[in-house]
């Protein structure tokens, strides 16, 4: 069936241009704890083990069984019921928006092919018309030859149809395999070939990429594209083709032909069925794909919901731009067709206009109508990583800093009495006054930069400074709520609510499992440490994963799981330590010759692969230093390292181009005429910057062994760390071995210099 035949009989794709059925300005939620600690209470009944703490549950689990279904709706029991339950509930309210795009235009960049779009409203379909895409996708891809268990693989940026193809194909028993799209050629191969997919789903602008996978992925018959960030290279297609003479290449729109020529009837899957096989991002060698079945998927959205429902509603607005690749980002647009609340889809080059992606009419770059898509959108929830977190921090504070003294000097009183105003669980009259002035003459325009609905929002996938989350919940005037994941435990282990705020903790356990910290003597952690234990965190409950994919996956599980007679434990590798509640009249549990009380705060502070012995013998946490120096204003990325034959680490540092200019000035250098290369070299430039690194870092509470020697300035100047490059990983975490490759000349002779001055 060609194009042209197919349009004649093809339903039209159900965005249009409807508004909000009505404005929501919802009310914004104090960042106040109402709702005081035990957020984990240990389980009195487990057998003493030497050298581990007493699992731990959610305090309203206690003596119950542990969430593995909706409490408030236990029929929905797979992801596609979720689907089913909000089309049944609010079949005529919107579900998902997406910007058109009117045109798209290239420049050359520095010997780049830069891409803009010109982008027009957000564009919305019900839930009504959602269930009715979904059937017509699921038949689709029936009528491709799938069955029963058949694996789709979906390789592209978040947008709705990636949330549509997970949808149809649950709605037919089938298994989506995910890939990020920045995963590399033998990345992405490896994750088809492991799984013998036969469906890849993908965006005409990866087509190219496909060029050095296909050639190695006989298994693959069709490859379905969208075009509305871009037609299709026929260049592309043809020689892709070739590498596959025997597949077929369909565009959406012959994609949907199929389903809309040939209607089957739908075949919902079962708990026990696998939802998705997620393959990580690789930072620690060949991806691992994630097996989850509904039944994990459902356990780990459901003990979300179970503590959070009672904050959202179906009119909330939750902007959707993670990589759907991610664990964080699947389970949170499936809980949002749970609540029945509209998604609004953007695109990380678009979400703002400061990354110059954006033109108006005709391609102008200079249109004052411009809007990104967080401005257009106007969420009332949205979640994050930290390395998107920082930027906002800093982006506010460099745009402060450069508005002048009056206006710097107003901008922090208030931000001083917002924080004094909430300091008390109840305000009263002077501190709810105090808010109000301060909201009202200062925060409500920059809260307007992010449509000025932002009510809550989550930090997830690594540790986020606690002096960045405290700024953010008063400047944007919604609590910055953190969350502890795996993608081995459907993107929950602890979560914070908003009524538990706090800068400097990961929430209350989830009520779908049980938590224990687990000695790791070669590092010296130890649940015996006081006041705080510390060690290993392990997880059991129904949102934990059974392990990972086909045989190459045997030796990774049988690593990191194991039993005992309470079930079945993820050892996670990341390295814990629990906080006491402060009343300690009486112990909740007395184990192994210690007193075992509830917890104020769970914290994690490392991953074990990212400790690394000093030349004192002493071991740093690397993520958690990175934490803390990336706040520095001048830090625009960075990666900590450490040697055994030096006492303290270094950072390798890209800065901010135009902080470091600055800095350079400030410093008596030529900081704008200079070359930039020349600046990143410069003795003077990197000592400062390793001051406002270490002025970060004691701020923060680091001491001894935790503060940088030395720091390595990289660049080039207009060349980010970015998934693209290998530098970060597609949840934007640093990528320690490219990064330990890309610069090994540098850091090697830094590092040498440091072991000189040590034996010297």
């Amino acid at each position: 069936m060609t194009s042209e035949e197919s349009l004649v009989e093809l339903p039209s794709y159900p965005f249009d241009t409807r508004p909000f059925p009505e404005p929501y300005h919802p009310p914004r939620i104090p960042p106040i704890q109402t709702d005081p600690p035990p957020y984990g209470v240990p389980v009195s009944d487990s057998a003493p083990k030497e050298g581990e703490t007493p699992p731990y549950r959610h305090p309203q689990r206690i003596g119950k069984d542990l969430i593995t279904v909706f409490h408030s709706d236990p029929t929905v029991n797979t992801t596609f019921n979720c689907l089913v339950r909000a089309k049944d509930k609010w079949p005529d309210r919107l579900t998902m928006g997406t910007r058109k795009v009117l045109s798209v235009h290239h420049e050359d960049r520095k010997g780049k092919n830069w891409t803009m779009w010109e982008l027009g409203d957000y564009e919305y379909m019900t839930f009504k018309e959602l269930w009715e895409e979904v059937k017509l996708l699921g038949s689709s891809l029936i009528e491709l030859g799938l069955e029963k268990g058949g694996r789709v693989g979906i390789y592209m940026q978040t947008c709705a149809q990636w949330f549509q193809t997970s949808l149809a194909s649950h709605s037919q028993s089938l298994t989506i395999v995910t890939a990020y799209d920045t995963l590399g050629p033998a990345a992405l191969a490896h994750s088809l070939n492991s799984t013998s997919t036969r469906i890849l789903v993908t965006e005409a602008r990866l087509l190219p990429s496909l060029t050095k996978v296909l050639s190695s992925t006989p298994h693959i018959t069709h490859i379905i594209y969208t075009t509305d960030y871009g037609e299709a290279d026929p260049t592309a297609l043809t020689s892709l083709q070739s590498l596959l003479p025997n597949a077929k290449f369909l565009s959406w729109t012959d994609f949907r032909a199929l389903g809309a020529a040939s209607p089957h009837p739908l075949n919902p899957p079962t708990p026990d069925l696998d939802a998705c096989i997620m393959y990580t991002s690789g930072s620690t060698g060949t991806p691992k794909g994630v097996c989850l079945t509904h039944a994990n998927v459902i356990a780990g959205i459901a003990a979300a919901n179970y503590v959070l429902e009672k904050f959202l509603t179906p009119q909330d607005r939750l902007l959707a731009y993670l990589p759907l690749a991610h664990i964080v980002e699947f389970a949170f647009e499936h809980c949002s067709l749970y609540w029945g609340a509209t998604l609004g889809y953007g695109r990380p080059q678009t979400l703002t206009t400061a990354g110059g992606s954006l033109v108006g009419k005709g391609g102008n770059k200079n249109d004052p109508n411009i809007k990104g898509d967080i401005e257009f959108f106007a969420p009332t929830v949205m979640v994050g990583v930290p390395a998107v977190w920082e930027t906002v921090k800093k982006g506010i504070v460099n745009k402060v800093a450069a508005a002048g003294a009056i206006k710097k000097n107003l901008f922090y009183a208030a931000l001083a009495a917002r924080k004094w105003g909430y300091s008390s669980p109840k305000p009263g009259i002077l501190g709810k006054l105090a808010v109000g002035v301060a909201d009202t003459i200062v925060f409500n325009g920059v809260r307007k930069l992010l449509g000025g609905n932002l009510r809550a929002a989550l930090s997830g996938a690594a540790k986020l400074n606690p002096e960045t989350s405290t700024f953010l919940t008063h400047v944007l005037g919604a609590p910055i709520v953190k969350g502890y994941a795996m993608t081995e435990t459907t993107g929950l282990l602890a979560l914070m609510v908003p009524d538990q705020w706090e800068a400097d903790s990961d929430g209350a356990i989830a009520a779908s499992s049980e938590v224990k910290l687990v000695s790791f003597p070669e590092a010296g952690y130890s649940v015996l440490d006081k006041p705080n234990p510390r060690g290993e965190v392990w997880i059991r409950g129904g949102n934990v994963s059974r392990g990972y994919f086909g045989p190459e996956g045997e030796a990774e599980t049988k690593e990191a799981w194991t039993e005992d007679e309470r079930g079945r434990w993820l050892m996670t590798g990341d390295i814990g330590e629990i906080e006491f509640v402060d009343d300690q009249s009486k112990p909740v549990v007395e184990i192994n010759g210690r007193e075992w009380y509830g917890i104020k705060r769970l914290r994690v502070i490392d991953r074990k692969k990212n400790l690394v012995k000093t030349s004192k013998g002493e071991y740093v946490a690397l993520e958690k230093l990175e934490a803390f120096y990336r706040s520095a204003p001048v830090v625009g990325n960075l990666c900590v390292m450490a040697s055994s034959d030096c006492p303290k680490p270094l950072a390798v540092v890209y800065p901010v181009p135009a902080q470091l200019r600055r800095l350079a000035t400030t410093l008596g250098k030529e900081g704008q005429e200079a070359e930039y290369e020349t600046l990143l070299e410069d003795a003077d430039v990197n000592s400062a910057v390793l001051a406002m690194m270490l002025q970060a870092g004691r701020k923060g509470g680091l001491s001894g062994i935790e503060l940088l020697e030395k720091v390595v300035l990289v660049g080039p100047e207009h060349d980010e760390w970015t998934p693209e490059n290998g530098l970060l990983t597609s949840a934007r975490k640093v990528e320690r071995r490219n990064i330990r490759k890309q610069y090994e000349g540098k850091i090697d002779a830094v590092f040498a210099e440091m072991a000189r001055a040590a034996n010297a």
